[in-house]
């Protein structure tokens, strides 16, 4: 199969607007100032797209990061900390007790947003309907860079 990511922004007017994936990556390694980001905490919707020996999806999921830029809008290189150190804690928790669940919820209140069903439905939208519709350019692209 392979997979293909897409990225979205999403703006004050709950409008979806994709990003390029070259883009994506630098904003999110902090590479990258946009000023109309600055000192805000931006929704993005990170969708991967897994595509039959057809090209047809036959498998999808989405997540929803709430990134944090500072005030001169490059990614909040300590709000990501933040996130990385929750992260840590959840991974290293016991898994008999309640704590992994606990940096869960504290990590998805801080830096996870809910869709709307609105949203939902513009994201939906943005999928290709058609074989055709998927570049093949990014086969197999190896998505953890």
């Amino acid at each position: 199969m392979t997979q293909v990511l897409r990225c979205y922004f999403i703006d004050n007017h709950d409008q979806v607007k994709r990003v390029p994936l070259p883009h994506y990556r630098r904003l999110m390694a902090g590479d990258v100032e946009k000023s109309a980001f600055a000192g805000k905490a931006i929704r993005f919707a990170e969708m991967t797209l897994w595509l039959d020996e057809d090209r047809i999806i036959a498998r999808a999921l989405t997540w929803f990061p709430l990134v944090h830029f500072d005030g001169g809008g490059r990614r909040d290189l300590e709000k990501r900390q933040q996130e990385m150190s929750l992260v840590m804690r959840e991974i290293a928790s016991s898994s008999e007790s309640h704590w992994p669940e606990l940096y869960r919820a504290e990590r998805f209140a801080a830096f996870r947003w809910l869709p709307s069903q609105e949203i939902l439905a513009q994201l939906q939208e943005s999928l290709p309907h058609h074989p055709t519709q998927v570049p093949t350019h990014i086969h197999k692209e190896n998505l953890s860079s």
